[in-house]
């Protein structure tokens, strides 16, 4: 939970933590009062109030980093106190003004999460947060995202997007801006050059992105450049057209046929064959994901199986190769591989178990893993017997009960209500 930013108390306690941090830390320019992170604001009748008074839950927060923020002027007038307006806390109070030394780090959750591709002002929300804060306070940072927490592979076509976001903060008192990307590990998408790219705009948020892009590309890969520049622009128009990769047509096949000719060109380079390999890997993962998912509904061979193996040992190396431990912010590598693996591993067929039952001794029938399933998001089953011996259910998916995961991760979407048959003989 978040703190009673009002309480006399944690005021008292936070002003004393942060003047010894300072003192311990002589040099430091910046020290951070924010919010945990999470939702949620104090609801003490002293934080409603003044909440609801100011028209924002950002008031209270905004209340003791004022506060420290006196203190800290006191004794160390060359420190800037930095929080973060985030979750319930990005939009301003009406009247309470941030002091003179403090920071308000804007984060871009309520539009970079949601919509990628879009530059943030698009966003009616955030726009009005960092038009609102820029209004009453001349120093602001900025918390951006490049990078999709649940799969930092997965190729993220929002270039543009940070692009347009950097020149809408130059206008708006910004002073300092951090792009997160992947944060365990190396692996983030094309994170080298969005790396190279981002601090050239951070210099000169005028310059355009494109041409930044492709000097990195010729710059870093060389002979192998011109089929790795044509993968980018097909992943930069897509974001500019505010399309992910599922809206790419024939996105994988064409994605394999320029990284096969990059390797070609690439080959025998020591330099630059390991910097296509690992320019490549996302779209190893992707295919993998996605196959796997298909896989899953029951309606391809055992062959695909095989197949599937073959791609995860593939990537599992390749990963190993380059250092690289985390796949999202939840799973490294040899979890997410652990997963997959079991996804892939043969389905446990029925089998009779010995069981003891008190005293007694029994002989339980174990069913096989294996279900026939079917969404019902229609609300037609129980109309059209569904639940009937001789209901044909020949094309139906299959549903494996020892994977560990629910329907989403076996080739249906979304919640609902889902029908599951078993022939027992």
């Amino acid at each position: 939970q978040n703190l009673c930013p009002t309480h006399p108390e944690v005021v008292r306690l936070a002003t004393e933590r942060a003047l010894e941090a300072l003192r311990k830390n002589p040099d430091a320019e910046l020290i951070s009062i924010s919010k945990n992170d999470i939702r949620g604001v104090c609801q003490c009748d002293r934080c409603r109030a003044l909440n609801e008074r100011e028209g924002s839950p950002s008031a209270g927060p905004l209340t003791l980093v004022n506060a420290v923020a006196e203190a800290v002027a006191k004794d160390h007038p060359d420190v800037l106190v930095s929080t973060l307006a985030y979750h319930d806390t990005v939009q301003p109070p009406k009247t309470l003004r941030p002091a003179k030394n403090v920071v308000i780090r804007l984060c871009t959750d309520t539009c970079m999460w949601r919509h990628p591709y879009r530059p943030a002002m698009e966003t009616e929300g955030f726009r009005n947060a960092l038009t609102g804060w820029a209004a009453v306070h001349d120093k602001i940072g900025i918390w951006d995202y490049s990078v999709h927490f649940g799969n930092y592979m997965q190729p993220w076509p929002s270039f543009h997007a940070i692009t347009e976001n950097l020149r809408a903060y130059a206008q708006n008192n910004v002073v300092g801006v951090m792009i997160q990307g992947a944060y365990q590990s190396p692996g983030n998408e094309r994170e080298l050059m969005r790396s190279w790219v981002f601090a050239k705009l951070l210099w000169d948020p005028n310059r355009e992105c494109w041409p930044l892009m492709q000097d990195f590309i010729h710059g870093y890969y060389g002979a192998a450049a011109a089929p790795i520049e044509s993968y980018n622009q097909m992943l930069y128009q897509a974001g500019l057209a505010n399309k992910g990769i599922d809206e790419i047509p024939d996105f994988l096949a064409k994605s394999q046929t320029l990284f096969a000719e990059a390797k070609r060109l690439a080959e025998g380079d020591e330099e630059l064959a390991p910097r296509v390999d690992l320019a490549s890997l996302p779209i190893l993962q992707w295919e993998l994901a996605r196959d796997v998912a298909v896989f899953n509904t029951g309606k391809t061979s055992d062959a695909e199986r095989l197949r599937l193996r073959g791609l995860l040992d593939a990537f599992a190396e390749a990963a190993a190769r380059h250092g690289i431990r985390s796949v999202s912010e939840r799973d490294t590598v040899a979890k997410w591989c652990g997963k997959i693996r079991r996804m892939l591993s043969d389905p446990a067929p029925a089998r009779l178990q010995p069981v003891s039952v008190g005293q007694a001794k029994a002989v339980v029938y174990q069913l096989s893993s294996t279900w026939k399933f079917r969404k019902d998001d229609a609300d037609e089953g129980q109309g059209k017997r569904w639940f009937q011996p001789t209901f044909g259910d020949g094309d139906w998916s299959s549903y494996r009960t020892d994977l560990g995961v629910g329907w989403e991760k076996q080739g249906s979407k979304g919640d609902g209500v889902g029908w599951f048959r078993k022939t027992v003989r």
